[in-house]
């Protein structure tokens, strides 16, 4: 009967330890997936962060050259009136020699 009863104990043993086993197995199965999952998860969310980050520097950029064109069409504006009013300066100015050089000159 001890025998028995041993034999039993053993055997409840080995089923424990079998249980056991096969338990740790698959929490390392577990483990293992949701790593790899982890790790998908984590270059996916890179991936689309780079995609948003590249979307919005063209956005950026476009809004930057759209505003540098109309700052350089505003100076070129304020250049083309500095220019004009320069040459209406030179034009008075030469109007002034030729006619102190006239005056000069008796003509």
């Amino acid at each position: 009967m001890v025998e028995d009863v041993l034999t039993i104990v053993r055997r409840t043993e080995d089923e424990a330890e079998g249980i056991i086993d096969s338990a740790k197995a698959e929490a390392s199965s577990i483990l293992n997936k949701a790593d790899s999952d982890g790790h998908k998860m984590v270059l996916d969310l890179e991936a689309e962060g780079k995609a948003r980050a590249k979307e919005l520097i063209g956005v950026a950029t476009g809004e930057g050259e759209k505003n540098a064109k109309g700052i350089i069409s505003v100076e070129e504006k304020k250049a083309a009136k500095l220019e004009a009013a320069a040459e209406k300066k030179l034009d008075s100015g030469v109007k002034l020699i030729v006619d102190s050089v006239l005056k000069i000159g008796g003509v």
